[in-house]
């Protein structure tokens, strides 16, 4: 098996800031989601040329440059690998894992609007049961 390394960068106080927003209780951030999703409707979403149903209760993750951030990180190393999306909220990581390569893809996340919204995601680009 490959050595595989990450690098690490500073992160600036403008970016700091976003991270901040993990500090706050449970409780919080659920509101915080309802309030960025706008709306008690589904919406389709893009990532990274990957159009995906959001559902409500789920984390938007097309509102935050981070997403996109863990994505381009995480390319180079999803040729052929195994990729477990914890917390994987509408499915973003792992159809993004199986368009560029990754074998297998396992998704878990512990609000259940999430989950089902990740299958709905899976099943809107028919990506297999193998790959997942």
């Amino acid at each position: 098996m490959a050595h595989r390394s990450v690098k690490v960068q500073e992160v600036s106080s403008e970016d700091a800031e976003e991270f901040s927003y993990y500090k706050k209780p449970p409780k919080e951030i659920l509101r915080d989601i309802e309030q960025l999703n706008f709306s008690n409707n589904e919406k389709i979403i893009e990532i990274k040329h990957i159009k995906m149903i959001l559902s409500p209760h789920v984390y938007p993750s097309d509102r935050f440059r981070t997403t996109n951030f863990l994505l381009e990180s995480l390319e180079p190393f999803l040729k052929d690998a195994r990729v477990c999306d914890m917390g994987c909220g509408l499915g973003v990581v792992g159809l993004y894992a199986i368009v560029k390569g990754a074998k297998k893809v396992v998704q878990a996340d512990i609000n259940a609007f999430a989950v089902d919204n990740a299958k709905r995601n899976r099943n809107l680009h028919k990506s297999t049961d193998k790959k997942r």
